[in-house]
């Protein structure tokens, strides 16, 4: 009788505190989930506008990035030059 006693009360403690437990998770999961939620709204509303320029075409992007790239390299020179 003491046994299953022991064995209900410990049943029980188990219980109780996975209960504990499943509610901590619940409650930090919604906490995630919100801040998850800003972080989203956040990068929608601002980022997402500034970050993806959809409006250039690929081949524009390329031309203006290889131009870009020359003229770094003329200025490179032009300081190589200065330096000698």
């Amino acid at each position: 009788m003491a046994v299953k006693e022991a064995e209900a009360r410990h049943a029980l403690k188990n219980s109780s505190d996975l209960k504990r437990r499943t509610s901590d998770a619940k409650e930090e999961l919604e906490a995630a989930q919100s801040a998850l939620d800003v972080a989203d709204k956040y990068y929608h509303d601002t980022l997402g506008p500034e970050c993806v320029n959809s409006s250039t075409s690929y081949e524009a992007r390329v031309a203006q990035r290889e131009a870009e790239i020359q003229s770094l390299q003329e200025a490179l020179q032009l300081l190589d030059n200065d330096d000698k």
